[in-house]
């Protein structure tokens, strides 16, 4: 994953003009904090990412070719005489080693933190370079974005806990080990780079372990990461269910809910290709000997549809064929050889809202999943926890 080889070419062309503005007040060290103001979408953020960021400016990231390949490059923006501030990043090289002197201090990564609570101070250590206090707002003002993502995850968790605690009969304990799989991230694809991708896909993973995000092994690189830390399974998608065309669908799910390299393993099948009711209806009539068979899952991915309408559908056509139970809340629960999950278009309000349709109907929580892909890593911005950094103290010299 390439990325900008020095800090030096990182931030706000502007902000190269601050420290011959700051001599001229006579301005030393410096003091910043950064913080999720109140008034955010979520009372709280979930801070994280850090880790991430800081590594980026630990040990030699300043060189005296980082600042000439800088120099050239400014000043293009700035003309000639741009007011880059090459003597102060080549006092940081001569007299520091080209490591930054300023202490970051946060509160821990994965720490839930009401709004208008500091998340990380920053501090100078040399009164020659207050200067960078300021420069390093643009760098470090970036982990709004973990930090935001992993806060929507986790109040996605908050509304998926709630609706399993109310129709379920598991105890507390069960229940955290089912919902940690029940939102997986499939936006990738949906996001502007492949750094996004890792650092949305981590920020996830605070919450949850379901994922196709491929980037967050890159993970391992900045986090001690557990065995298990992610999780995914065998899915196919429409290029493999019309392959054969419309006449073929059903021998492609008969080969893959056959096959003895799948019947251990969960088995996710997109459905909606041709004709989504019929096709849920093959596997769940002709096949369902097969299907109980298995040691594991299946579940029926609709791709498409009014989610209220098509979930409550697939659930009445399962039900037909291989009955639920009634649990002791008086709620349905499909047989542990199948369940349903969809992924298309979702949002925190429509997660609620599907679930709130299926306690109305008598649905246990539990019998879905849900995935979700640009909503959950690109539908964000600083703004939806009004993420800020601010220099908030200055020395004289």
């Amino acid at each position: 994953m390439e990325q900008p080889s020095s800090v030096v070419e990182t931030g706000d062309f502007y902000k190269m003009t601050h420290p011959k503005m700051k001599d001229l007040l006579g301005l030393g060290n410096a003091f910043a904090y950064f913080e999720s103001r109140q008034g955010a979408q979520f009372s709280s953020t979930l801070f994280f990412g850090m880790t991430y960021y800081i590594s980026r400016l630990t040990g030699q990231v300043v060189t005296r070719e980082s600042v000439d390949r800088a120099y050239c490059e400014i000043k293009n923006a700035f003309g000639e005489n741009c007011g880059f501030p090459r003597d102060k990043w080549m006092y940081i090289v001569e007299n520091h080693g080209g490591k930054l002197p300023v202490i970051i201090k946060s509160v821990p990564e994965g720490t839930l933190v009401p709004c208008g609570n500091v998340l990380f101070t920053v501090e100078s250590t040399d009164e020659n370079c207050g200067w960078l206090v300021g420069y390093l707002e643009t760098f470090l003002s970036k982990v709004w974005y973990t930090s935001t993502v992993a806060t929507l995850s986790h109040e996605i968790k908050k509304i998926i806990r709630a609706y399993t605690k109310i129709t379920s009969d598991m105890s507390d304990e069960d229940i955290e080990s089912i919902i940690k799989y029940k939102l997986h991230d499939f936006g990738a694809r949906g996001v502007s780079s492949e750094e996004s991708a890792m650092l949305g896909g981590l920020a996830h993973l605070v919450n949850f372990v379901g994922t196709d995000t491929l980037e967050v092994v890159n993970g391992h690189k900045f986090y001690n990461l557990p065995r298990g830390y992610a999780s995914s399974v065998p899915a196919t998608e429409h290029s493999v269910m019309t392959a054969f065309g419309p006449d073929g669908e059903f021998s492609i799910v008969d080969q893959l809910i056959k096959c003895e390299e799948y019947k251990d393993k969960i088995l996710s099948l997109v459905v909606d290709s041709y004709n989504v009711y019929k096709t849920v209806e093959h596997i769940c009539k002709d096949l369902r000997d097969d299907v109980l068979s298995r040691t594991g899952k299946i579940v029926l991915r609709p791709d498409s549809g009014n989610p209220l309408e098509v979930i409550m559908k697939f659930f009445e056509i399962i039900s037909e064929h291989i009955p639920p139970t009634i649990n002791s809340k008086g709620f349905k629960v499909l047989d542990q050889h199948i369940s349903v999950i969809y992924g298309d278009g979702l949002n925190l309000n429509s997660i609620d809202e599907i679930l709130n349709h299926m306690v109305k109907n008598k649905w246990c929580a539990s019998n879905i999943t849900f995935g979700m892909g640009a909503g959950l890593l690109q539908k964000v911005t600083r703004d939806t926890q009004r993420c800020a950094y601010k220099v908030s103290a200055c020395q004289k010299k």
